[in-house]
């Protein structure tokens, strides 16, 4: 049975009638607490359904993604990039993305590429290979991506990022693609270098690929949203976008910031748009690399 975590406090059952329940697609982690303060503001106003913060970690996501999509009362899905990513890449079909609707957009957590061998992209070498480290899909089509300025960049799959870390700072590994929460600690101990980071936010001195003219990385971002599958009635679709839309959004974005995941709010008329346009980009970027394997 599953565990719902309601406010903080762990209750297991069957969700209530009154309740609408979120789905947590991964384990217990810092990115988490953003959500937990976004459902108990949500949760302040008694006359409207109360929100249920359940957690059903897998790999890719699949199993909040159907536990949403199966559920027998109202759920909203929280998601990242991966949503986009993950059904266009598997072999096996997983969902459809146009089964879904985005009711909510969080915050855009970039990507960093470390070494600590090289200081900048313009010091990679141009006549042998330079491997670079990726855990995951998206950060797999991310190397990708910057293989196309880069030819000789060779990308090297790992099931841990912290063992990519360790790699690319003990010289095993020439660079890395991590999150920026992973690599700062290192960083500011002046243990690895920096050598961009994707979005369109600069991290204090470390530019933007964007600034060094690696047009279109300022989407190479793992992104957090919430979702809803359009099974659920119009309605009740449009109650539950009001009233994310209309959560002060202060201590959320004070709590996404401190995991290194940049604020941003898209106004309600345009989240049909935006979630149209992650799709397209997305679409892109994995028949690209498609063609390419």
């Amino acid at each position: 049975m599953a565990s719902i975590f309601l406010g903080g406090s762990v209750a297991t059952g069957a969700v209530a009638s009154d309740t609408v329940k979120m789905v947590w697609p991964y384990g217990p982690s810092a990115n988490l607490n953003p959500y937990r303060t976004l459902i108990e503001q949500l949760n302040q106003n008694k006359k409207d359904p109360q929100i249920q913060l359940e957690i059903q970690p897998s790999v890719g996501g699949v199993l909040a993604v159907q536990s949403v999509a199966n559920s027998s009362s109202p759920a909203v899905l929280i998601h990242t990039t991966g949503f986009f990513v993950n059904p266009k890449i598997s072999d096996q079909p997983l969902w459809n993305v146009n089964d879904w609707r985005l009711i909510s957009y969080t915050c855009d957590t970039p990507l960093v590429i470390i070494s600590s061998k090289y200081k900048s992209m313009k010091d990679l070498p141009k006549d042998r290979p330079i491997s670079i480290g990726f855990v995951g899909n998206t950060f797999e089509l991310t190397a990708k991506w910057f293989q196309k300025t880069h030819p000789t960049l060779q990308p090297v799959g790992y099931k841990l990022m912290a063992q990519s870390l360790t790699d690319v700072m003990g010289g095993h590994l020439d660079l890395a693609i991590t999150l920026p929460g992973d690599a700062l600690p290192q960083y500011e101990a002046q243990k690895l270098n920096i050598l961009g980071v994707t979005g369109s936010n600069a991290l204090g001195k470390i530019p933007t690929f964007a600034s060094q003219g690696y047009q279109g990385t300022e989407n190479l971002t793992t992104a957090y949203f919430v979702l809803v599958n359009k099974k659920l009635p119009v309605a009740t679709q449009e109650s539950l976008k009001k009233r994310l839309a209309e959560v002060n959004r202060a201590e959320v974005d004070r709590l996404t910031n401190a995991v290194s995941c940049f604020p941003r709010t898209v106004k309600s008329e345009d989240l049909d748009a935006e979630y149209a346009r992650m799709d397209r980009f997305w679409t892109q970027v994995t028949d690209s690399f498609k063609q390419k394997k």
